[in-house]
């Protein structure tokens, strides 16, 4: 019989709005897509029967195929920084997020079964390091341009139509979260940085990140996050 299961889920399911410093307590669910509403659903499924549920807000490393692609072909399309790239946002590295899951695995779950916890790195990064990061490891030009939020965001409407409002606010807007509790419970100690993990990436995202890559990241845009 199975005994433990754990849901990695998503902070999409808390909707839209500036989000900063977000406690797992601080916020009700109130999904705005049919696929967050599908994982809010089987959020309750799993709590109900003791499971453990984790929200990463943005996942990045081998196997992303969203996140970081879908940055770069908003760079290809609109060259240019959002209102500098200010806006800061929670992120997590693949492989931090699966010792978590590998943690759990072997720790005793009372009194958390039913539980849920965040899962990023506890410091967040802005737009701008993230890009400048990415760009840099896959050397890639930066936005010569600057643009505010309404601005940019009409032109992307055009270039990339198919980018939800929500998704678009993920890079615009403030998407941070609280995320200590995960790490004092399992022990894991996350990377020294937001983006350390990076480096061990740059080799997924330089052999899958050309038009094939972003083309499949245009497909999965309608689905994620």
């Amino acid at each position: 019989m199975t005994r433990r299961v754990v849901n990695v889920s998503t902070t999409s399911v808390y909707g839209n709005g500036v989000h900063r410093g977000v406690t797992e307590a601080a916020l009700a669910p109130t999904p705005v897509s049919a696929t967050s509403r599908t994982r809010l659903t089987a959020e309750r499924a799993v709590r109900a029967m003791g499971g453990i549920v984790l929200r990463p807000n943005l996942i990045y490393g081998s196997g992303d195929i969203w996140f970081v692609p879908t940055l770069l072909r908003l760079l290809r399309q609109v060259p240019a920084w959002i209102e500098g790239g200010c806006a800061r946002m929670s992120v997590v590295a693949a492989e931090d997020l699966g010792r978590v899951v590998a943690s759990l695995a072997l720790l005793p779950w009372e009194p958390t079964a039913g539980a849920v916890f965040h899962v990023n790195h506890p410091e967040p990064v802005s737009v701008n390091a993230l890009t400048r990061k990415v760009c840099g490891q896959l050397g890639l030009p930066l936005p010569e341009h600057d643009l505010p939020v309404a601005a940019h965001r009409a032109l992307t409407r055009r270039a990339v139509p198919e980018l939800t409002d929500h998704q678009y606010s993920l890079l615009a807007q403030d998407h941070w979260y609280s995320g200590d509790r995960i790490w004092r419970k399992t022990g894991v100690t996350p990377a020294r940085s937001p983006m350390a993990g990076m480096d061990r990436a740059a080799e997924w995202y330089r052999e899958r990140c050309g038009a094939p890559m972003l083309a499949r990241a245009q497909e999965m845009t309608g689905a994620q996050p």
